[in-house]
């Protein structure tokens, strides 16, 4: 995806933070981000991955692995990671790095800042999880090419999730 978008094969790419470093590598100079865009109740849902630091209770060096995940914790040193791995900072202090407070980043900020911006998490864990995907690609090419209607997606798909509840 990253590559069709970088070659200008296509004009869109939809990805979590981590393709920005390999854009920019790309030498594409003429791009950006925008926030999810909001829907009609005023909300917009943004799937992220995210992911943390952790000792388990089986560690066989706990108290020196507690220092590593402090001091990647810290606000300089969570930065710095970041800024190396292409991912959204967990310190505030990088909202007034230039990095992170301008450009391609600026949009995951700001959006960290509205509160109608909100951070989903994926139901991986589900059991249908894997089937949902395969159905919503489908449904998503059949709204694009005008086979469904977005009520008659949401509906297909509202139907699938309560089905999983039950």
């Amino acid at each position: 995806m990253v590559q069709g978008f970088t070659s200008g094969v296509t004009g869109m790419l939809i990805q979590d933070p981590e393709v920005i470093k390999t854009v920019e590598e790309s030498g594409v100079t003429s791009w950006s981000t925008a926030p999810i865009p909001k829907g009609p109740t005023g909300y917009a849902f943004q799937p992220v991955g995210y992911a943390g630091w952790g000792v388990t209770s089986f560690s066989a060096h706990k108290a020196q692995a507690v220092k590593l995940v402090q001091f990647l914790s810290e606000a300089r040193q969570s930065l710095r990671f970041a800024k190396g791995n292409s991912l959204i900072p967990i310190s505030s202090s990088a909202q007034s790095d230039p990095q992170f407070s301008q450009g391609a980043w600026k949009a995951y900020l700001e959006a960290q800042k509205d509160p109608k911006q909100v951070i989903t998490i994926r139901p991986v864990d589900s059991p249908g999880w894997s089937q949902f995907l395969v159905d919503s690609d489908r449904d998503v090419q059949a709204l694009l090419t005008g086979k469904k209607s977005t009520a008659e997606v949401l509906k297909a798909w509202d139907e699938f999730w309560t089905g999983q509840a039950s």
